[in-house]
């Protein structure tokens, strides 16, 4: 009845599939696909746009980025998060003590140096505080190095690559998530850290600021600004009754990110396309 192009790569089947056999499409811009680098993609995705029942975009950067290309009404559909599961390892979670938690790949992308020299300011005020990495790759060896240079060896624990399930786990032993990233698209660990009640530092790039907002659910920081986030995780810190309340918004504020939610959205996308489609 209806095509869903997850891509702009997959708009073109679903623009042929629209001319030849009259099928309504839908495109959904959910990657960096949405940020075409030269004229002939763009004219290519101007058309698919153009032609389309109904355009989603993944978040607010994605959706001008597109409507950039071609100037048209664009839904937003974030990424969803199974609440159920997360909640029942919740429930099993321990006293946390003052320990800050990054998941994620050791990758520059990421901006994991930056999170270290961060966390040698808050060694300083804080010395009890210490950084869980919970992740692989690359950078591990060199973010070690950096580790014994700044003199944080004994506040800062490489973890490694940790199965997905057992993730929130380290969730529930954190007091704060923190995520250093130079670029991102909707990151939805920081919807499992919201889930868990942890405060949330983050930096301010993709769909980050869709979620995150200053003082009510956590910290945006800029990128590359150890400053910033050393400043964040130590008013989180040293704040309990804040960290409480930053806890109870981000319960409640996820559940709008729960996966039948956002089903119910896209259902409501593609009725629409059925029901004003030729």
């Amino acid at each position: 009845d209806i095509v869903h192009a997850q891509s702009f790569g997959s708009g073109m089947p679903a623009l042929l599939s629209n001319r030849l056999l009259k099928i309504p499409y839908v495109i959904y811009g959910r990657g960096s696909d949405v940020y075409l680098p030269d004229w002939f993609t763009k004219l290519t995705a101007k058309v698919i746009l153009r032609n389309a029942s109904a355009v989603i975009a993944l978040t607010k950067h994605m959706k001008e980025a597109m409507q950039a290309i071609y100037s048209r009404d664009v839904i937003i559909v974030p990424n969803g998060i199974n609440l159920n599961e997360v909640a029942e390892r919740e429930a099993e979670g321990g006293n946390p003590g003052k320990k800050i938690l990054f998941v994620g790949r050791l990758h520059p992308v990421k901006g994991t140096q930056y999170l270290l020299g961060a966390m040698s300011i808050v060694h300083r005020e804080l010395p009890e505080a210490k950084l869980i990495l919970v992740g692989d790759g690359e950078e591990r060896e060199h973010l070690e190095t950096l580790t014994d240079n700044l003199g944080i060896r004994e506040c800062v624990e490489f973890a490694g690559r940790v199965p997905h399930e057992r993730v929130e786990d380290y969730m529930n032993q954190a007091e704060v998530f923190v995520l250093s990233s130079l670029s991102e698209g909707f990151p939805v660990t920081i919807l499992e850290a919201m889930a868990c009640g942890l405060p949330v530092v983050a930096t301010r790039v993709g769909g980050v600021p869709d979620i995150i907002k200053n003082g009510t659910n956590g910290y945006l920081v800029d990128t590359m600004n150890q400053e910033q986030i050393a400043e964040a995780l130590l008013n989180l810190l040293q704040d309990k009754q804040l960290r409480k309340d930053i806890s109870e918004n981000n319960r409640e504020g996820v559940r709008r990110y729960r996966w039948d939610a956002v089903a119910a959205t896209l259902e409501g996308v593609y009725q629409k396309s059925l029901g004003t489609s030729e």
